[in-house]
């Protein structure tokens, strides 16, 4: 993941948020969970806010949203 440009690490909710905040709707960036460690979280600009959602892994290795289906990758 850290060859990637959306990718931020450890980085916490707020600074996600600070970072999104002057960038366009669309913009995204994916981090380490600061709630569940060891999990990811994507935190995403759109209409003017900043939406966070945790990053699911299947034991398949498949990865998506609690409410969306799998993907082989990200």
């Amino acid at each position: 993941l850290e060859k990637h440009s959306w990718y931020h690490g450890p980085v916490s909710r707020s600074a996600a948020e600070y970072l999104l905040s002057s960038l366009i709707n669309g913009s995204f960036l994916v981090r380490e969970s600061e709630s569940s460690p060891g999990q990811l979280s994507i935190s995403l600009r759109y209409e003017g806010r900043v939406y966070h959602y945790r990053i699911n892994t299947a034991s398949d290795g498949k990865v998506g949203l609690k409410t969306m289906a799998a993907f082989t990758l990200l």
